[in-house]
């Protein structure tokens, strides 16, 4: 008989398997009775205090208009949203990730799984939290499946990465983040032309957009040639080469322009998971070529409801169609994928096919040629679904949240940077999470600019040709165009996990850190609040080492000294943010960053204790910040006095010369 942890209370009817014994973890199983009926009630969360759960938005015609915080959420099926509750009734359907904080402040965790061909996601039910199981065929229902994992501890962070871990151990069908290798383009600054020109991308326009970031002497080193290059109808590809419309001389030509004018060093190209958004042209010779499964299903483009005819390719001849697509695109010199369309997968099978060995066999293929051909360059997209979670086992770029749009509100802008930073907890386990673009000309741009700059996910633009904010560019960016980022992904710091700071007057803190540096971005994401206030402390990042720190803000360009349990009051008005970098103090020294970007934190290569003083090692010359508890004198290496203010505060600035990244600081009475 399987005794059931005390921290959760499952139905009777339902199994468990004991594993993790430091977390008491557990396995919920599945008997085919359960699978037939697709729903498991009454699962219970004792002392629960609050939740946190990270969950699908909801297409239309799909799911029952769900109500929270006064909104109708209506959206499309590929993108995850957190929600906050505290009691299990509330929890929204599709949920894909639980988290709750009890009463004693342990946290539990409860991980909805995909198995076989069972895809089981959460909701709440007035009799506690129902598993809803789909994804298998009608009759094909195993005897017996795994459906949840569920596990508690003191520390949030831990108790995520651990049980993800056992998870991944368990299924076999994906790898975590930390076990695969960064997408190389992440450390080059990039433009994606989806913002800039939409659909009516052209060669002319790409050229003449990168001779404009020339001219503003600050090139990208990636670009994503995104939605509009390729030879479509509607929503159906034709074939492989692009529009001869838009690119007459096809994408080889192209793409040797952008690097031997522009120092493009990747180049990479958009397409749908399907190809394009509907699939093969039916009436075209490449649909002859592989074997669709047309289907007549409501899609997410449809306007009136009635169905449109998709054509997926059956599974047996995904592999051959990305090998043959993928080995053209390759021999064009196109050097990264930024694959789209993802989650709508589930509606194209629409019960024609197991839904979860679906997706692996597109997956896997998928994968197989991108790290063949692209050096695991690929950003994975409109796929904030479990179903690509759990099948991630070389791929480590996801795209993060829903699309960045420049002409919403300051909410939505509010409410991007705050689901990014929430949906962190889930996504960074599995790969590196990607913010999505932004524009440096859009209203809010700076506020964009501060998350991606301390996110540790790709940092690109979708700037219009002639509108880039070359100043702004220039803080997240070194002078040769590529880009220093954080060691992990940011995620959110633990007294905000449970706060939902878009609708309630709380600051949202973030955490990250680069070598033995701290960051500790502060964002004001509360959508109906004018000024908020709240405090900070080094302690906000869990694993800082360290007793006292030399705590840096960008935007009041202020230093103070903090303990480590220390704590400071700030404010900030709508849509307003702060970057503080935390600096251990060693000796009674402690070298910051460049002044000049947003996160100074990464511009810090090296620091080594010479006899009377230190040699410190930058990403860049400019104007590099320090402290010390004593005046001092900075010289090159050279021997050669550099221009160095010293402050009350302690904080130095050492004007480094263009070509200059190093110096040594020696104190006043040994220089």
């Amino acid at each position: 008989m399987n005794a059931t942890p005390l921290f959760i209370h499952i139905p009777a009817h339902a199994q468990t398997i004991f594993s993790a014994p430091e977390i008491q973890g557990r396995f919920i199983e599945a008997d085919a009775v359960l699978l037939k009926n697709q729903l498991l009630r009454g699962l219970h969360l004792p002392d629960l205090q609050a939740f946190l759960s990270i969950g699908r938005f909801c297409p239309q015609g799909r799911f029952d208009a769900l109500k929270k915080h006064g909104d109708i959420l209506h959206f499309e099926p590929f993108w995850v949203a957190p929600s906050f509750g505290k009691m299990e009734s509330e929890l929204l359907r599709e949920t894909q990730f639980l988290l709750w904080e009890r009463s004693d402040g342990l946290c539990g965790i409860l991980l909805p799984l995909c198995y076989g061909d069972t895809r089981t996601t959460l909701e709440g039910h007035p009799d506690g939290i129902a598993l809803r199981m789909n994804g298998t065929l009608a009759g094909t229902e195993p005897e017996r499946t795994l459906i949840a994992f569920a596990a508690i501890g003191s520390d949030p962070y831990q108790l995520i990465h651990r049980s993800l871990q056992i998870v991944a151990e368990k299924l076999g069908t994906f790898k975590l983040r930390e076990d695969k290798t960064k997408p190389p383009f992440m450390d080059q600054l990039g433009w994606c032309t989806w913002n800039a020109f939409y659909k009516e991308v052209n060669e002319e326009g790409v050229l003449k957009g990168l001779e404009s970031f020339q001219k503003g002497g600050l090139s990208p080193k990636f670009l994503i040639l995104d939605d509009g290059w390729q030879d479509y109808d509607g929503y159906y590809l034709n074939d492989f080469p692009p529009d001869k419309r838009k690119f007459p001389e096809g994408l080889a030509p192209l793409i040797r322009k952008t690097k031997e004018r522009f120092g493009i060093r990747t180049f990479g190209v958009w397409h749908a998971f399907l190809g394009y958004w509907w699939g093969l042209h039916p009436d075209k010779p490449i649909s002859q070529k592989y074997r669709t499964l047309k289907n007549r299903v409501v899609s997410v483009f449809s306007k009136d409801g009635s169905p449109d005819t998709l054509c997926p390719i059956v599974p047996e001849d995904i592999g051959r169609f990305y090998e043959d697509f993928h080995s053209y695109l390759h021999g064009q010199g196109v050097d990264m994928l930024k694959v789209d369309n993802q989650g709508a997968f589930e509606l194209q099978l629409d019960g024609k096919l197991g839904r979860f060995s679906t997706f692996q066999a597109y997956h896997d293929a998928l994968q197989k040629t991108v790290s063949e051909k692209f050096a695991n360059n690929l950003i994975n997209c409109m796929s904030n679904v479990s179903d690509v979670a759990y099948n991630l086992h070389s791929s480590s770029g996801w795209r993060n949240s829903l699309d960045y749009y420049p002409a919403a509100d300051a909410a939505a802008q509010q409410s991007h940077i705050h689901q990014n930073a929430m949906n962190a907890l889930w996504s960074s386990v599995f790969a590196w999470p990607d913010w999505d673009m932004f524009q440096t000309h859009a209203p809010h741009a700076e506020f964009h600019a501060a998350a991606r700059a301390i996110s540790g996910g790709p940092i690109y633009v979708s700037d219009i040709p002639g509108r880039q904010n070359f100043a702004l560019l220039r803080k997240m960016s070194l002078s040769d165009g590529t880009v220093r980022l954080c060691d992990r992904p940011a995620l959110p710091a633990r007294d905000s996990i449970f706060r939902d700071c878009w609708n309630e007057p709380h600051l949202l803190k973030i955490h990250n850190k680069s070598g033995a540096l701290g960051v500790i971005g502060v964002f004001h994401c509360c959508r109906n609040a004018d000024l908020l206030h709240g405090d900070f402390s080094p302690s906000d990042i869990p694993d800082m080492d360290g007793e006292r720190f030399a705590v840096y803000a960008h935007n009041t360009r202020t230093l103070r000294v903090m303990g480590v349990k220390d704590r400071e009051k700030i404010a900030l008005h709508r849509v307003g943010f702060e970057i503080l970098t935390v600096a251990p103090i060693t000796d009674n020294f402690a070298a910051i960053g460049l002044a000049d970007k947003i996160n100074p934190a990464v511009t810090v290569l090296s620091v080594e204790r010479l006899k009377s003083g230190w040699s410190v090692r930058l990403a860049d010359s400019g104007t590099a910040l320090f402290y010390a508890g004593y005046p001092c004198r900075a010289f090159m290496e050279s021997g050669e006095e550099l221009p160095a203010q010293f402050s009350e505060s302690g904080l130095i600035a050492v004007s480094l010369p263009s070509g200059v990244c190093a110096c040594s600081l020696l104190p006043l009475a040994e220089a």
